[in-house]
This record gives structure tokens, C-alpha cells and sequence, in this order.
């Protein structure tokens, strides 16, 4: 086979790919199933939430162009899709123990520097937390967890 053959191979196989995948979605939810509904987030730790976690923990994502080119459309849908399955800032319909473990969780993960994802820093230097980020936003996640429980 000639090189000419195996790139216009290569550019039919890459072309295809763009027709097949998931898609990216946002579906509605009402501002009541939120977050901010159920537990009180200030500005600063919506600020940080925004930028490092809702691209992947919410229905409210910003979907870059490369989302959109196959196959790594691929794997950003399925971080985000994975991501939402897990906890979903914009659609929290958690029992107050779930949330407050969600909660915890989410500052266990920041502590440990696995969110957001390293793939996602690389791209979105932005989203990288701060020491002082990381302190305010366990702050506020235990804060809000025992709320959520004493609530109930």
C-alpha cells in the first residue's frame, strides 16, 4: 500500500469517526434541584466551583471545540458523563447523608489533587485550585455536610 493510499485511508477512517460517538448534552433542570437549593454556596466557592468542577459535575457545560472532533470527543463526553453520574452540582437530588458524603468526598479529592482531573488542568490551566482554594472549599464542603445532616 502506498502512502498515499494509507492517508486517504487514514483521512476516511478519521472522517467517519466524526459521524458516530455520544452526544453532548445539558439537559434542564430546574434551579431548585440545585446545589445552592439545598445547601447555602458563597460567591467565592461558586466562583471555584464554575471554573474547576462544573464542566464535569453539572448540566451546565461548556463543551470546548475539541469536544466536537472524534476520538477525543470520545473521551471527553465520557469524563463528563462519568463525572455527572458521580455527583451533580446542578441536579442534587441526594438524601442529606448522600450529600453529605458527596461533600466529604469532594474534599477528599481536592486535598489529594485527583480534581479536578490532571487531563483537565492541562487544557484549562484555569481550573488548577490553590492551596487557599483547596483549604475554602473543604471549609465550606464539611461546613455544608454537617448541615445536611443535622438538617435531617
Amino acid at each position: 500500500m502506498t502512502l498515499k493510499a494509507v492517508l486517504a485511508l487514514g483521512i476516511v477512517v478519521l472522517a467517519g469517526m466524526q459521524m458516530f460517538g455520544p452526544a453532548r448534552t445539558n439537559p434542564p433542570t430546574a434551579p431548585g434541584q440545585a446545589l445552592a437549593a439545598k445547601v447555602p454556596v458563597p460567591d467565592h466557592i461558586q466562583t471555584v466551583l464554575q471554573r474547576s468542577c462544573m464542566d464535569c459535575h453539572s448540566n451546565e457545560t461548556h463543551w470546548p471545540w475539541y469536544s466536537y472532533v472524534a476520538p477525543m470527543s470520545w473521551g471527553v463526553i465520557g469524563d463528563v458523563n462519568e463525572g455527572r453520574d458521580h455527583m451533580n452540582i446542578s441536579d442534587w437530588r441526594y438524601s442529606p447523608e448522600e450529600g453529605a458524603e458527596l461533600l466529604d468526598g469532594m474534599c477528599k479529592q481536592v486535598k489529594r489533587r485527583r480534581m479536578p482531573l490532571t487531563a483537565y488542568t492541562w487544557v484549562h490551566w484555569s481550573a488548577k485550585l490553590t492551596d487557599d482554594e483547596i483549604k475554602q472549599v473543604c471549609t465550606w464542603a464539611n461546613d455544608s455536610a454537617e448541615r445536611l445532616v443535622a438538617s435531617h
